[in-house]
C-alpha cells in the first residue's frame, strides 16, 4: 500500500471524515505528486511554492488554499509517524480572498440554456444533468455518483445520495426523463457505458467547460458554473424560509390581537 492509500485509510477511521472529504483528499494529493513527479518523502517548502504558482493559473485563491490544505493534513501525517523530519507546507500562508456577493444563474438563464437545440446525445446529457442539480438540491459530486441501477430499482421515483444516508423524492416529469435517456440516448454516447453511473464519461472538470458552452449557445453574457446553479437553489431556500417566517409572525400577531395582548 502506498503512503496516499495509507493515509487515505487511516483517515477513513476517523469520525466524521466524510466520503467526499477524503476523494478530496487523494485527489489534491494526486494532482501535486503529478505536477511535482518526486518522492513525498524528499519534498521541501520550495515544491510547494512552485505547486502553487501553477495553480494560480487556473484555480481561485480559496480552491488553492483547500488544495494546499490537504497537503498539509497529509504531510503532518507523515511528520507524526516520524516519516519526515519537517512539515514541508509548515512556512506557507495563503491569505483567503475577500468574500464576494455569490454570483446566481437566474432561471431565465437556466431555461435558456434548456431552451438551446440539442444538437447530439451529450448536449441531452447535460441538459439532464441541471435539470437534476435545479430540481432536486443536489451538489454535482452527488449527482455524478448516481446510478441507474439504483433509479430502476426506485422506479425512477426517489434518488439515494450519500450511501443510502438520504433518499430524495423525484417529481415524476423529471423521473420520465431520466428514465428516456436511460432507455434511448445514454448508450449512443459511447462513454464508459459499462459504468453504472447515470451520468457516465463526466467529471466536475469537463461538466464545467460544458457547462460554459451551453451558456455561450444560449448567448448568455457571462461565464456560468454549477456553483451559480447552486447559489439559485440557495437564495430559493432563504426566500421560502423567509416567507414562512413572515407568515408564522402574522400569524401569532393576529392572534395577539384577537385575545388582546396587542390592543392600545
Amino acid at each position: 500500500m502506498n503512503l496516499v492509500d495509507e493515509f487515505i485509510e487511516f483517515k477513513s477511521s476517523s469520525k466524521g471524515t466524510k466520503r467526499d472529504t477524503l476523494e478530496a483528499y487523494k485527489r489534491d494529493i494526486d494532482e501535486f505528486q503529478k505536477f511535482i513527479g518526486k518522492n513525498f518523502l524528499e519534498i521541501e517548502e520550495n515544491d510547494i511554492l512552485k505547486y502553487i504558482e501553477s495553480l494560480k493559473k487556473e484555480y481561485s485563491k480559496n480552491s488553492i488554499i483547500r488544495k494546499i490544505s490537504s497537503l498539509r493534513i497529509f504531510f503532518k501525517c507523515l511528520f507524526k509517524k516520524k516519516m519526515i523530519d519537517i512539515v514541508p507546507t509548515t512556512g506557507i500562508n495563503i491569505e483567503k480572498a475577500k468574500e464576494s456577493k455569490k454570483e446566481i444563474l437566474e432561471n431565465w438563464e437556466i431555461n435558456a440554456i434548456l431552451d438551446t437545440s440539442n444538437e447530439n446525445e451529450k448536449d441531452v446529457r447535460d441538459k439532464l444533468l441541471i435539470r437534476v442539480l435545479v430540481e432536486t438540491g443536489i451538489t454535482i459530486n452527488e449527482a455524478l455518483k448516481l446510478r441507474v441501477s439504483q433509479l430502476e430499482f426506485f422506479s425512477y421515483k426517489y434518488m439515494s445520495i450519500d450511501d443510502n444516508k438520504e433518499i430524495i423524492e423525484i417529481d415524476s416529469k423529471l423521473g420520465e426523463r431520466i428514465k428516456n435517456y436511460i432507455k434511448n440516448e445514454r448508450e449512443k454516447i459511447g462513454e464508459n457505458q459499462n459504468s453504472d453511473l447515470l451520468f457516465s464519461g463526466l467529471t466536475r472538470q469537463n461538466f464545467r467547460a460544458r457547462i460554459m458552452n451551453l451558456g455561450k449557445r444560449a448567448n448568455l453574457d457571462r461565464v456560468i458554473s454549477t456553483s451559480m446553479i447552486r447559489n439559485n437553489i440557495k437564495e430559493k431556500v432563504i426566500k421560502k424560509d423567509n416567507m414562512i417566517k413572515e407568515k408564522m409572525e402574522e400569524t401569532i400577531r393576529k392572534k395577539y390581537f384577537e385575545i388582546g395582548i396587542g390592543d392600545d
